[in-house]
């Protein structure tokens, strides 16, 4: 019988790894940070753009290749402050959720003056999962719990 952890390999979290170039070499480890909770959904998003224009009268086209747009991934994950959250990372299991944000928006976001733009990223994610990226979108949705 085949074990099914050595198999599928041990569960991780996703991590983020901050650059300040694109050629991935020299890793900020301070910046790294590790998702407390695996997201609750990702999204990789592959974009063809294709030249469909027709001359007048003409029925139909036959779409062209006109170039490939850059990849997209989109992540969505929780950040908790009710520290009943089993298995949540125990680096940020002690802060509140805005520095848990601040930790986050510092690796991936915030403009960073000695190169003049954000960080260049790495995702990686078990071990296939390796997504060489910028960020280009982040968004915050904010949940209030009571406890009772």
């Amino acid at each position: 019988m085949i074990d099914k952890e050595k198999k599928r390999g041990p569960l991780t979290k996703l991590v983020i790894h901050s650059y300040e170039k694109n050629d991935f070499i020299k890793e900020d480890e301070d910046l790294k940070f590790t998702t407390p909770i695996n997201p609750e959904t990702f999204t990789k998003t592959s974009h063809v753009e294709l030249e469909v224009s027709r001359a007048h009268g003409q029925p139909g086209t036959n779409p062209k290749y006109k170039s490939t747009k850059p990849e997209e991934l989109k992540i969505e994950f929780i950040l908790d402050g009710t520290n009943t959250l089993e298995g949540y990372v125990d680096k940020y299991n002690q802060l509140e959720v805005f520095e848990q944000i601040e930790a986050f928006t510092k690796c991936v976001y915030n403009y960073e003056g000695k190169i003049h733009r954000p960080r260049f990223l790495i995702v990686k994610w078990g071990a296939k999962m390796k997504f060489p990226c910028v960020l280009s979108n982040l968004g915050q949705a904010y949940c209030h719990i009571y406890k009772i």
